[in-house]
């Protein structure tokens, strides 16, 4: 795990107007982020780097993000953040994905910093 100072989140996704998002409300508030674009990419980033928080969107293509997730814990022991679309159930997609928290899109920049807060 990174210093307060040094905290670092992957952001992985498959919409990568999203996932430019997310980066960017990352980044405004002053948190390093690095953005992939399937489970591959994930894997190998976390493989290399240590992260803090794994922002998974559940629709990640090439491997399923509950695979993602479970290697991302295996290796950082760091936290889960699961993006889902609106009409995944949330109870079923916490329990697969064994994630600390989930947001189902549309959420508002507010609800995300208090999510990621909650998590740092």
């Amino acid at each position: 795990m990174n210093t307060e100072n040094e905290r670092k989140i992957l952001v992985a996704g498959c919409d990568r107007d999203f996932c430019a998002s997310i980066y960017r409300a990352l980044t405004l508030r002053g948190l390093a982020a690095d953005v992939v674009f399937d489970g591959v990419q994930a894997i190998r980033a976390f493989s290399a780097s240590d992260y803090d928080i794994a922002i998974i969107d559940a629709d990640i293509t090439r491997v399923a993000a509950c695979e993602v997730a479970d290697k991302f814990r295996s290796l950082s022991g760091g936290k889960v953040l699961a993006l889902l679309n609106d009409c995944t159930e949330i109870s079923k997609a916490v329990n697969d994905l064994k994630c600390d928290a989930a947001l189902t899109r549309p959420f508002t920049r507010k609800r995300f910093y208090e999510v990621i807060d909650g998590l740092l």
